[in-house]
């Protein structure tokens, strides 16, 4: 988009709701000491249309007879852009600036009308490293298949007794880790980086990018293992934490309290019956047993039941012995 086209168009949008005429568009330009005459003004608006039509697939901009311009199509509905800014906002590892700049793009071709629709709490919040910068490194590298060098974070208390990072040197000669990168990976709203480190043969390393620190390529050979593994597997494996990795037919009995809580985390196709009470019998068929399951089952307390199988019962039942021992 041209500078004609960024100017008309920011012109047309910041008008609440409502069509432009001409002359009104012409004032506006007048004032930014842009002139154009009207032939320019509307060739240039038939222009933007034709930039955005492959996307909208219909103008943007429309005459209204007798009265002017208006926006009739936003390049974003409204929901598929507040599902991105919210995504963008509740990024725990984005600085303040970053989330600004990102939302600030997003909008740039948003209608006055729609912004003022938009639900945006970003708050300050700055960070010791940035997660743009980070990303952009990593999938530079891994396309150019480049080593980076980088530092990973640790923690250690002061005297004050607060925590404060220091760089790792866990499993390393010293603080800076050299690595070749293979694929980048979302999990829990976190970016992880998997790749081969050297000093760890035979094997696939993993690092959470808003870890680390000081992020750079480096120069040498780049060890290319991904032929040994099967990468999607080891990703599977890494972040559901397989506890025997067996599909199992597990049975629960919950409180109907939880029942969209159970729905969510199983889907639609389990088996539900009504208990005696507020109870009720999931039956879920061919469901992998992982630590994240575990997990889930203990933070659910008193309002879930394990039935079967008992190798599950057993392993709730020796998690929870283990907390009650802090608690004695």
């Amino acid at each position: 988009m041209g500078e004609k086209m960024a100017v008309i168009f920011a012109i047309i949008a910041s008008s609440p709701g409502k069509a432009m005429a001409g002359k009104d568009i012409a004032k506006a330009l007048d004032a930014q000491g842009k002139h154009m005459d009207m032939k320019t003004i509307y060739k240039t608006i038939r222009e933007i249309n034709a930039f955005f039509y492959p996307v909208l697939q219909e103008d943007m901009f429309v005459p209204i007879r007798k009265v002017g311009w208006q926006l009739r199509k936003e390049y974003f509905e409204d929901g598929q852009l507040q599902l991105l800014i919210d995504a963008i906002t509740y990024n725990k590892d984005l600085s303040y600036n970053e989330k600004q700049e990102l939302i600030d793009k997003l909008t740039y071709f948003s209608s006055a009308s729609q912004e003022s629709r938009l639900i945006t709490h970003v708050e300050k919040d700055e960070k010791p490293f940035s997660l743009m910068l980070n990303l952009s490194v990593i999938m530079k590298a891994i396309a150019t298949q480049t080593n980076i060098a980088f530092e990973y974070v640790s923690y250690e208390i002061d005297e004050n007794r607060h925590p404060y990072e220091v760089a790792s040197t866990h499993g390393n000669h010293g603080t800076t880790y050299v690595v070749s990168p293979y694929t980048i990976v979302l999990s829990n709203n976190h970016y992880y980086m998997i790749g081969y480190f050297s000093l760890r043969k035979n094997s696939l390393s993993m690092y959470r990018i808003d870890r680390m620190r000081k992020v750079l390529t480096r120069k040498g050979a780049f060890y290319d293992i991904r032929d040994s593994y099967d990468i999607d597997d080891y990703i599977s494996r890494s972040f559901n934490m397989f506890v025997n990795g067996v599909e199992t037919d597990l049975v629960l009995h919950f409180h109907k309290g939880i029942l969209r809580e159970v729905v969510s985390r199983f889907g639609e196709n389990i088996t539900i019956e009504s208990l005696s009470g507020e109870w009720y019998e999931a039956v879920v068929t061919a469901q992998s047993y992982s630590r994240g399951l575990l997990s889930w089952l203990l933070m659910l307390g008193s309002q879930v039941e394990v039935v079967s199988p008992k190798s599950i019962r057993e392993d709730i039942r020796k998690e929870v012995e283990k907390t009650l021992k802090h608690y004695k």
